[in-house]
């Protein structure tokens, strides 16, 4: 289940221009 945010709420992985939220 991934969640796509936008932001420091959550770590973030910029996988082909899409920041994908890692847990």
């Amino acid at each position: 289940d991934l969640q796509f945010r936008y932001g420091i709420d959550a770590p973030t992985i910029r996988i082909d221009g899409l920041t994908i939220a890692g847990k």
